[in-house]
């Protein structure tokens, strides 16, 4: 009688031997991010507008959030002053945000004037920091709004359940422009800042014991 086993085997083997075959074949590299150094862009439309915003656009940012007090509020929170915070409350995400673009711009492209102009601005940053014991700093509350780290003070006859200050969101941005401008120029003054408030967030924020601070805005996370 026919046995139909050992065909029945020898199409498993060959079966098996091919998809490991086509496993092999089709297995891809590995994909590695690219930093933005080992990427150069020279076209006729991006270039010019890289070039652009690398000279002017980044330079005019800074002037503005320069000119309208922004970085005043470091200064008087290192200071240990209160009152007579300029601009909104998220202004100093704003910041944060603009030095993560110029250490992209950094990256690619050094830059010894702008790199000396921001480190300047990171030195303020770092001294208000260095006021708080424990790393804090969100200007707006700790000029506003003298001991509510975390929530607004309460507004009499106020109902809305909007009662988180944008500290959770301007800490996210700092720590975004830590990593970046770190990665674009080696310089970890700011990371060091980042690194303290991220580590007191971590003590502060939580199940209980802890604090159940949920932010009302995206970045942190």
């Amino acid at each position: 009688m026919f046995s139909s086993k050992p065909l029945r085997l020898s199409v498993v083997i060959a079966a098996l031997d091919l998809s490991c075959g086509f496993a092999r074949a089709a297995a891809p590299d590995a994909l590695v991010p690219l930093a933005i150094k080992d990427v150069t862009i020279n076209d006729g439309f991006w270039s010019p507008k890289i070039s652009l915003w690398s000279s002017v656009t980044i330079n005019d940012t800074f002037d503005k959030l320069d000119q309208h007090g922004g970085f005043t509020n470091f200064d008087r929170v290192a200071q240990g002053l209160s009152g007579n915070h300029s601009g909104e409350p998220w202004w100093d995400g704003l910041i944060y945000e603009t030095i993560r673009a110029a250490g992209d711009f950094l990256a690619a492209n050094p830059d010894p004037v702008l790199q000396q102009r921001v480190d300047g601005y990171i030195a303020r940053i770092k001294a208000a920091a260095a006021h708080d014991p424990d790393g804090y700093v969100n200007t707006a509350q700790q000029l506003e709004n003298v001991g509510f780290k975390w929530k607004n003070p309460p507004t009499p006859g106020d109902t809305h359940d909007d009662d988180y200050p944008h500290t959770v969101y301007n800490a996210g941005c700092l720590v975004e422009a830590a990593i970046h401008y770190y990665h674009g120029t080696g310089d970890t003054e700011l990371l060091k800042v980042a690194t303290r408030m991220a580590n007191y967030m971590c003590g502060i924020m939580g199940p209980p014991p802890k604090q159940n601070i949920i932010p009302g805005h995206a970045v942190s996370e």
